[in-house]
């Protein structure tokens, strides 16, 4: 989501760019191989841009997807572009118990908050009236991880600052790779582009166990530094 997306709106949710998408499909097939075998899972899926993205692209037309949404309203856009619709929290979604129901890619654009609440169960509110909002990050990427294949890929577009040493320091798995976008993206509200974000973006690779192996001895002389590929 946007920068700016703070709210408890999940009915106008900031959608992400097809180019965006694209850029990063392009890069991908070239670092990682992608084919059209795979399983695709996005997760918070809001009314499918992402999917509608990789629908169009030959690459991924053929991949078996699944779209995780906790918003109901979205359902029938969802079921437009997915192969099978979930409706629920993501974080509260179980991975597949067959290991080869698993994923070999996981792709979203996952939200930064979300909503704290009192011991009555109250949303809690700032002083303007604004939710008091809590890290989902982390926990998107951590549970997202849980989803893949060992050769899989996780990779999310976030914020180029989120990945700053003290979040860093908290993932149990840090990225591999990181594709920042040359220009920033102008997020969609209900379908129509809204402006150039107020701030930068990159797309963040994670991978499975054995992606990560070979990536084993970058990592232990700098544990959390990553390749980066400006889009």
């Amino acid at each position: 989501m946007s920068s700016t997306n703070r709210s408890l709106n999940r009915v106008n949710e900031y959608g992400t760019p097809p180019e965006c998408v694209r850029l990063l499909t392009a890069r991908l097939s070239i670092d990682y191989g992608l084919s059209n075998r795979h399983r695709i899972l996005e997760p918070q899926a809001g009314s499918g841009s992402i999917l509608r993205a990789l629908r169009d692209d030959t690459l991924f037309y053929d991949s078996h997807v699944t779209a995780i949404e906790v918003n109901p309203e979205h359902r029938g856009a969802l079921s437009s572009v997915a192969d099978k619709v979930i409706i629920h929290d993501f974080l509260d979604v179980e991975p597949p118990a067959d290991l080869n129901k698993l994923f070999d890619l996981v792709i979203g654009n996952p939200p930064y908050g979300r909503p704290t609440f009192d011991t009555a169960g109250t949303v809690r509110l700032g002083t303007k009236g604004q939710p008091i909002q809590e890290d989902a990050v982390t926990d998107h990427v951590e549970h997202g991880l849980r989803m893949l294949k060992p050769d899989g890929l996780l990779v999310y577009l976030l914020r180029w600052a989120w990945i700053v040493p003290t979040v860093r320091s908290t993932l149990n798995r840090h990225p591999i790779h990181a594709y920042p976008l040359r220009k920033r993206p102008s997020f969609l509200l209900d379908g129509v582009p809204k402006g150039s974000d107020s701030t930068e973006y990159a797309w963040f690779v994670w991978g499975g166990t054995e992606v990560n192996v070979r990536f084993a001895a970058a990592r232990a002389s700098a544990p959390a530094a990553f390749l980066s590929t400006p889009i």
